[in-house]
């Protein structure tokens, strides 16, 4: 038989992790910050920034630009313009080579 999962409490423990939140953050941020831009690319394309927003962030996390706590994130406005710059340049360029 395979390991029994304690389903009380997991969600709890679950965000507890650091990549945990810092994964769901990039998520979200990704999606209240460029969810218009992006609504009619590809699925794969959407996850693939989503990976790229979350390897920018978890970057800025460990050098400090990115701070979360359990009241939520900050982000500094040289980082937060460098991603969107990321972002705008990923999705022309797919935009260039899909069509």
């Amino acid at each position: 038989m395979g390991k029994i999962i304690d389903l009380k409490g997991y969600k709890d423990k679950a965000l507890a992790n650091r990549v945990d939140r810092l994964a769901l953050l990039s998520v979200f941020y990704f999606k209240d910050e460029y969810g218009e831009e992006v609504k009619d690319l590809e699925e794969e394309v959407k996850y693939a920034l989503v990976i790229m927003t979350y390897k920018f962030l978890s970057a800025a996390h460990k050098d400090g630009t990115v701070i979360i706590n359990k009241k939520g994130f900050s982000i500094e406005a040289e980082v937060k313009e460098e991603l969107k710059l990321c972002i705008e340049s990923a999705i022309k360029v797919q935009s260039v080579t899909m069509n």
